[in-house]
């Protein structure tokens, strides 16, 4: 009984700690996600520009 006790306990404390956890890392993930995309158009609006200006040369 005593050792389903410490189990049932330990649950208790994993479970939430899991949640938070796994959903830091998925606001963490789109996060990145985010911020790569923005780069990614920053990067071709750059490269649109470089061309257009290669372009009037």
């Amino acid at each position: 009984m005593e050792g389903w006790y410490v189990w049932n306990s330990a649950y208790l404390v994993w479970c939430p700690l899991t949640n938070r956890f796994s959903l830091s890392l998925t606001s963490l993930l789109s996060e990145i996600r985010f911020s790569v995309n923005a780069h990614m158009m920053q990067f071709r609006l750059f490269m649109a520009c470089f061309l257009v200006y290669a372009q009037a040369l």
